[in-house]
């Protein structure tokens, strides 16, 4: 869910008001776009580097995009990196 109180307080302020319907967001999506790039190979060994990119897409009660964001938190590359590598390592020992 992509609803914020602050946002519905506001809404709600503005209707009250005689403002009429104001949207506030309402649903969201994250999407990832995943790029590799094979590299020289290392000691015999094909190598990749790999970039990966999220974002927010949030849609509002009018069913209209109020907001792509692109996700900073180092936490979750981090997480997302430490997934990958344990995932390779399995695949590796099969």
């Amino acid at each position: 869910s992509a609803i914020e109180a602050g946002q519905v307080a506001v809404a709600l302020l503005i209707a009250v008001l005689g403002g009429g319907a104001t949207p506030i967001d309402d649903k969201q999506k994250i999407r990832a776009s995943l790029v590799t790039t094979p590299l020289p190979r290392l000691r015999g060994k094909n190598s990749y580097f790999v970039r990966i990119i999220f974002q927010r897409i949030v849609w509002n009660n009018h069913g209209q995009v109020s907001k792509i964001l692109g996700i900073k938190e180092p936490t979750v590359y981090a997480e997302f990196f430490d997934h990958l590598e344990k995932a390779l390592f399995l695949e590796k020992q099969t």
